[in-house]
């Protein structure tokens, strides 16, 4: 019988603990995954398992226990119990997943692609019911509600994002030279990020490595400079943004004065520019600090959409348990259509109605059937039992 009490959900996630980082490079993501390719049937009826930056999950329909010990040979050794939800607490977790609301950055939007790839390749291995892929859907349709009915996903959770939003302000749709100092995992998002957004710009890389450089600029379709022309040549171009560590320019010798007005955003740690840039008023300089706090004041943003998001949540949750339950009574619903059928065949009175009238009349009944089921909360009741009930119901 498929019902909402056999739902469960149980893994581990970044706010357990600040071991998160070890056992997430332990590889228990892999190996899950090829645990659970190899025998799906053994963890449930129906099996995903989501596996993100902050998170590894397990969602299943059935007896939780072997998802659980699985998890749980992993986060022994590190000292953590897995989370286990069941029943609606787990439809709500999964509500709640989908729509960011648990995410270690409140309302960041890769989850969302990320939830539904893992449902998806589930579907695809064979190992996802229809039961599951209904509360999947569900969760992705309140995802969607959340971000555009709310300011959860307003504003942004990225530093590199963020400078990109300072730019945009200032040079969408306008030519412009960029430069862009490091191709690290920072610096390399920035150079996406402004290919992505500001893809009128002429786009340079430069890093201590070439081959890095290189690497990144024939990906996006940018230019290199060599490193060692970095300070003579900063100030020729209309942005810069800086990613890198333990390098402070010397522009002592720069005669800032003669040159065009420049953007600089400097996100490297410690300052790449020395604080007297920021006296010259053709510059226009962002450092780490603002940038940071612009983050910050998004972040604030979101947080006060939480109660606005956990409503819409609760209230897909609450439609998806009513679902449940009609899916739960389905067989005694197709009982009682087939028995309305039957009795209109037999009557005389129904013979003189058309097709149509015929058809609306058994849909009706059907219909009444079914908001009995809803108004009286049967569970799992056996289709006599039910069936009786809503006879006496009708005679009362």
């Amino acid at each position: 019988m498929k019902d909402i009490k056999h739902i469960y959900a149980t893994g581990v996630n970044v706010h357990m603990t600040d071991e998160w980082a070890q056992l997430k490079d332990s590889g228990i993501a892999a190996d899950l995954e090829a645990q659970i390719r190899e025998d799906a049937s053994r963890f449930s009826n129906s099996v995903v398992l989501l596996s993100t930056c902050n998170r590894i999950e397990i969602y299943g329909e059935g007896e939780s226990a072997p998802a659980v010990a699985a998890i749980e040979a992993y986060t022994g050794p590190a000292q953590l119990t897995p989370m286990i939800k069941q029943g609606e607490a787990a439809v709500r977790h999964l509500h709640h997943v989908a729509s960011g609301l648990q995410s270690q950055l409140i309302g960041e939007m890769e989850i969302l692609g990320q939830f539904k790839k893992s449902f998806k390749a589930a579907k695809q291995d064979q190992r996802l019911s229809g039961y599951m892929e209904r509360l999947a859907n569900h969760c992705i349709q309140a995802a969607k509600e959340v971000r555009y009915t709310t300011k959860l996903t307003t504003g942004t959770s990225s530093l590199s994002y963020a400078a990109i939003q300072l730019l945009m302000q200032r040079y969408k749709g306008r030519p412009a030279s960029a430069l862009v100092v490091g191709t690290g995992k920072f610096g390399t998002s920035i150079a996406k990020n402004l290919r992505d957004y500001l893809p009128q710009i002429q786009l340079t890389i430069t890093n201590r490595s070439a081959d890095r450089a290189s690497a990144l600029a024939r990906e996006i379709s940018a230019s290199t400079l060599p490193y060692e022309q970095l300070t003579a040549r900063v100030m020729d171009y209309d942005i810069v943004l800086t990613a890198i560590a333990d390098v402070q320019l010397d522009i002592s010798d720069l005669d800032l004065r003669c040159k065009r007005p420049r953007t600089l955003i400097d996100l490297s740690v410690p300052r790449f520019f020395p604080v007297e840039i920021e006296s010259d008023p053709s510059v226009d300089y962002h450092s780490l600090g603002f940038v940071d706090q612009m983050v910050h004041e998004h972040m604030e943003q979101r947080k006060t959409s939480i109660p606005q998001a956990q409503g819409i949540i609760e209230r897909y949750v609450h439609e998806f348990k009513e679902w449940s339950r009609i899916y739960e009574n389905s067989q005694v619903i197709q009982s009682w259509k087939q028995s309305v059928e039957e009795a209109t065949a037999q009557c005389p009175f129904f013979h003189q109605q058309t097709e149509a009238e015929l058809h609306q009349t058994i849909q009706k009944s059907v219909t009444q059937f079914v908001k009995f089921i809803k108004a009286n909360g049967e569970h799992n009741a056996a289709a006599d039992e039910l069936l009786q009930k809503y006879l006496d119901s009708l005679q009362a």
